[in-house]
């Protein structure tokens, strides 16, 4: 294992001489990020080639614990090979967000030979699941711009933080890229907010689909299409035996205000069906 940085530690070199860096956070909307690069981990099976430690970018207070076993941060590089793809998964840095970017930059580009970043991200939305729904990206630059195009994915969408809010991790990364002349995109899927506390696999599907198209890698998947049938079955039994819950969606399809309690039952109401039935994709 090699040593050369202090913020991350590299276990054997992938010798790549160009690949494309894909990026997703444990903590993204509906954790997005991070159940598509594990839906294509599981396809692909990468290698991990390094990782980032904690130590000094995390409090390690209040970590998770699932199953009475502690969970501690982790933000591991994969890499496979025969496409030059790799993927970097991880929790969101508590502090040095700034320091802790350079690291997943530095790994890229000295260790992989890193020429495009794309991060991966959700949104929550308004829209009921039953809207026709697309990708959505963010270009660093009109080299990475030229490309989405070629994939008719419209690349002038633009986002800004609230007042007095940092920018997101995503956003902040994509700019680092920029300032070392890689191009970059963020890909952002669209997730009705009653969605956000369980699994989307359409929203997982339409980035899988961009990426499985964009490096070729020949991936079926069926298994999501099976996935969002199921919960869209699942939501269905749950509008026709909560009435209320039917009139909602029916208000969101119809453009239609819909108050806080009702917003509040549907998100309660689609949680507790949606878990029960195991609707993981």
């Amino acid at each position: 294992m090699s040593d050369e940085s202090t913020y991350y530690r590299v276990y054997h070199d992938p010798g790549l001489n160009s690949s494309s860096l894909l990026v997703g956070w444990e903590e993204d909307t509906g954790s997005l990020g991070s159940r598509v690069i594990d839906y294509l981990i599981s396809k692909l099976n990468p290698k991990i080639i390094a990782d980032i430690p904690p130590v000094g970018f995390f409090s390690l207070v209040g970590v998770a614990v699932h199953d009475d076993v502690i969970r501690f941060p982790e933000a591991k590089f994969y890499v496979l090979k025969k496409k030059r793809l790799v993927f970097f998964k991880g929790n969101a840095p508590d502090t040095e967000w700034y320091r802790f970017l350079t690291a997943v930059l530095d790994v890229g580009e000295n260790h992989c030979s890193m020429k495009e970043v794309f991060t991966i991200g959700g949104m929550l939305s308004t829209d009921p699941h039953t809207a026709p729904r697309g990708l959505l990206a963010i270009a660093n630059g009109p080299e990475m711009k030229k490309l989405l195009r070629r994939y008719n994915i419209d690349s002038d969408m633009s986002y800004q933080s609230s007042g007095g809010q940092r920018p997101t991790l995503n956003s902040f990364l994509s700019w680092m890229a920029a300032q070392r002349h890689l191009p970059g995109a963020n890909l952002w899927a669209p997730t009705p907010y009653y969605l956000a506390s369980v699994d989307d696999p359409r929203a997982v599907k339409i980035i899988a689909g961009f990426i499985n198209t964009k490096f070729r890698l020949n991936l079926d998947l069926g298994d999501l299409d099976e996935a969002i049938s199921r919960q869209e079955a699942a939501i269905a039994r749950l509008s026709a035996s909560v009435p209320e819950i039917g009139n909602i969606i029916k208000k969101l399809e119809n453009n239609m205000p819909v108050n806080e309690e009702e917003t509040e039952k549907l998100i309660f109401e689609i949680r507790g069906a949606l878990k029960n039935q195991g609707s993981r994709g």
